[in-house]
């Protein structure tokens, strides 16, 4: 649940909204026009003539409409749909001057709101807190260029969650061995992808580095992929989300048990 709707679940319990939507507008969009000089807002029911629709109507300082009053209300009528998920009628109105000093949000409105912000900030991802995921992508350390980081984090987090409900999933890892037979299916490892496209050159240098570390025999084309399949509950969600807000370079899925795996396929890498 977004911070919109946060917002909207705790005014919805409200039979009128016009109180809150005038106290709302009065931080969010009148304090930072000096041409506006209140905003009247009426319910429904409330209305001279019948309408399913609330009623703005946006007083301006000044003897007739400028340019740019239409791009302001333009503005507030997207804010009160996008906040309240209520369509209005908004209307213009001109004033010589300011009669009336502007609200500002009563304590127990701003208080619950407050609350509503700490808890968006402190949303759980995997067991993770939000802000620090994307604190990892958005460091210098990330290498990422001319993205949206919070994107792809949401991109990554929809992603994890839409495995979730399925029963299993099949995966893919490269290994480097001289032969197929001396590939230990026994103990095939923890990290993989989802797509075959999830692998690069670079990916498969680091690979091949530290493989040949431990047999010097091996040349680069000495590559395997192994396709396993896997419930999604020996899926590492914790680990993955974190180890990709890390390397958002390095798409991987970790899994818990490696023994917790069928084999389905391996086949030469290079063909």
């Amino acid at each position: 649940m977004n911070l919109k709707e946060s917002i909207r679940r705790i005014l919805r319990e409200q039979r009128d909204f016009s109180d809150s939507i005038v106290k709302y507008l009065n931080v969010a969009i009148i304090s930072q026009y000096e041409t506006i000089c209140k905003v009247e807002v009426t319910a429904p029911r409330n209305r001279e003539f019948s309408s399913s629709f609330y009623s703005v109507k946006v007083f301006f300082i000044g003897d007739y409409r400028l340019p740019g009053d239409g791009e302001i209300l333009d503005e507030i009528w997207n804010l009160i749909y996008d906040t309240f998920g209520l369509a209005t009628d908004i209307f213009s109105a001109y004033v010589k001057n300011c009669d009336e000093t502007i609200e500002t949000l009563n304590e127990n409105t701003s208080g619950q709101i407050r609350k509503v912000l700490r808890e968006e900030t402190d949303i759980n991802i995997f067991g993770h807190n939000y802000n620090e995921l994307l604190n990892n992508i958005t460091s210098s350390d990330s290498g990422l260029m001319y993205v949206n980081p919070e994107e792809l984090l949401k991109h990554k987090i929809k992603f994890l969650k839409k495995i979730e409900k399925k029963g299993s999933i099949k995966l893919f890892r490269v290994v480097f061995s001289k032969s197929k037979k001396k590939i230990n299916i026994k103990k095939l490892g923890h990290h993989y992808v989802y797509d075959m496209d999830d692998f690069h050159e670079q990916m498969l240098d680091y690979l091949y580095y530290n493989a040949k570390r431990k047999d010097p025999s091996l040349n680069e084309d000495d590559v395997w992929v192994v396709e396993i399949e896997t419930p999604t509950s020996n899926i590492d969600y914790s680990e993955t989300i974190l180890t990709y807000s890390l390397h958002p370079k390095e798409d991987e899925i970790t899994i818990k048990d490696y023994s917790n795996v069928k084999l389905i396929d391996i086949s030469k890498y290079y063909e």
